[in-house]
């Protein structure tokens, strides 16, 4: 049977310090990976807002640009009737 000395040696305290320092070391990495990743969801949440404005700016000119168009049409038929207006009076004898 294995016999254990219940004394404290020099490899038992560099065992329990480095153990320590490795659980400082992960809990450290951790930590700044966890702040690494807050930084990037809020950076692309930035992005988003920024994005939505962009998008919102394009629609109302994209509705501009339809209303705009919409006008032009009237107009282009309001010139076609007078054109067969003038066109029938000047057909008639």
């Amino acid at each position: 049977m294995p016999h254990v000395e219940p004394r404290i040696t020099i490899g038992n305290i560099a065992s329990i310090v480095t153990t320590l320092v490795a659980g400082g070391g992960i809990l450290f990495a951790g930590a700044s990976w966890y702040g690494g990743q807050t930084e990037r969801v809020n950076a692309i949440h930035g992005m988003a807002l920024e994005n939505r404005a962009a998008i919102s700016a394009h629609e109302t000119r994209i509705r501009q640009a339809e209303q705009y168009s919409a006008r032009m049409d009237e107009r282009v038929l309001l010139i076609l009737d007078t054109v067969r207006e003038i066109k029938a009076k000047l057909d008639r004898p």
